[in-house]
């Protein structure tokens, strides 16, 4: 694996776990999350919160964002260096 692709990875592998962590804060169900998100489907939120690429866009992000209540770059830490 390129350096480069490694690091897409490492990001895509990152937000999955901040947008699950800051669900979970929230109290809510993936179903909840992906209801707030309109039109949304809960396998999309499982995929992105497993670092799936499907469905990962940056309305996506936006969506996901202003249903969490969080600033969009909260999704993009990286704690896990």
């Amino acid at each position: 694996m390129s350096s480069i692709n490694k690091e897409v990875s490492d990001i895509v592998m990152a937000i999955g776990r901040n947008v699950k962590k800051y669900r979970l804060l929230k109290g809510f169900t993936q179903q909840n999350l992906a209801f707030r998100c309109d039109p949304m489907d809960k396998s999309t939120v499982s995929n992105i919160e497993c670092g799936n690429f499907n469905g990962l866009n940056i309305k996506t992000l936006i969506k996901i964002s202003l249903a969490l209540e969080v600033q969009i770059q909260l999704l993009f830490e990286n704690n896990n260096e």
